[in-house]
Parts: C-alpha cells; sequence; structure tokens
C-alpha cells in the first residue's frame, strides 16, 4: 500500500476502505463528542452562577428591612444634631455605622454626648422606631449616610443595607428621598 513514502489508494482493497471509513466516523464521532463535553462544561458554569444568584436573592429576602421614619435637625447643646428615627420592620441583632465626613461628626451614644463609630441594637422588635443621634459639624442640611449590618446567629453572611437621609427629610432603603428645603 505504500511505495515510495507514498499512499496508494488505489490499489486500496475494500477492507481498507471499510477500515478508513470508520476511523473517520470515530473521528467525527470524537470531536462530536468533545463540542457536547465543552457545551455541557458551559451549561454547567452557567447554572451555577444562576444557583448564586438564586441564593444571593432568597438570602437579601429573608433579611431585615428598615425604613427611615422621620428625619429632622435639633441642637443639642453647642452643636446640631440629627434625629433620625429608623423603624425596622423585622431580622435579628444590628449594628448601626454612619459614614464620617466633614459634616459628620458620628453617631450619640444613647443618653450621652460620646461620638462614637458605631451602635449595637440588641432588642429589636419588627415595627419598633429607634432613635438615633447623628452628631452634625455644622447646622446646614447634609446627607447622612447609614450603614446597617445585622448578623443572625448560625448565619455566616450578615445582611447589609445602607441609606442616605437629610435632616428634615424621609428616606427608604433602595430609594432615597430628600425632603423639602
Amino acid at each position: 500500500m505504500i511505495g515510495g513514502g507514498l499512499m496508494d489508494i488505489a490499489k486500496w482493497d475494500a477492507g481498507t476502505w471499510i477500515a478508513v471509513a470508520g476511523a473517520v466516523i470515530a473521528l467525527v464521532a470524537a470531536w462530536s463528542a468533545w463540542r457536547q463535553a465543552a457545551a455541557a462544561k458551559d451549561q454547567v458554569v452557567i447554572m451555577r452562577q444562576q444557583l448564586n444568584n438564586e441564593t444571593a436573592d432568597r438570602h437579601k429576602a429573608a433579611g431585615p428591612n428598615f425604613e427611615v421614619a422621620s428625619s429632622r435637625s435639633t441642637r443639642a447643646g453647642q452643636k446640631p444634631v440629627a434625629d433620625v428615627g429608623v423603624k425596622q420592620v423585622g431580622g435579628p441583632r444590628v449594628t448601626v455605622t454612619v459614614k464620617r465626613d466633614g459634616d459628620v461628626r458620628g453617631l450619640i451614644e444613647d443618653g450621652g454626648d460620646n461620638i462614637v463609630d458605631s451602635i449595637i441594637w440588641t432588642d429589636n422588635a419588627p415595627g419598633q422606631v429607634r432613635s438615633l443621634k447623628v452628631g452634625l459639624e455644622r447646622d446646614k442640611r447634609v446627607n447622612v449616610v447609614l450603614d446597617f449590618v445585622s448578623v443572625e446567629k448560625g448565619n455566616e453572611e450578615p445582611w447589609k443595607c445602607t441609606v442616605t437621609t437629610r435632616p428634615e427629610g424621609t428616606a427608604q432603603f433602595g430609594v432615597s428621598t430628600v425632603g423639602s428645603p
């Protein structure tokens, strides 16, 4: 069959042709199987991402909800204060922090004048409105950004929400509404 290094296909018998045809069919089948395996691998990646997204959505939906019920500027001694009423619509223990900037000094502890970075609420109840006092540097309307982190026992991933409000306005999570000036 091979003469001088070249194949002389004109001299192949039926058995050789059948073997070559079988090899070509096997090659096409192997290529097709490889393509199907690659497509299946892509499908698995997509399905994993969908499962992760659904898990994150369920986690977010199971978390507590908050809304700012009131937000007013007042004076406490010499410094202006934003009194923010926060209503928790359910959920476990919550840590509240405020972002400090040039206009916001921090949170004021209950019953005192101490400025702190965060306050932990441990006695929450759905529907309860809690009062936060935010120390301000200036007596002007500023944005106050509150971060809520809720941690439930046995849950590895905390719920995190951020709300921005301006004294004398109201806001809700996901939607910030600025009150009239």
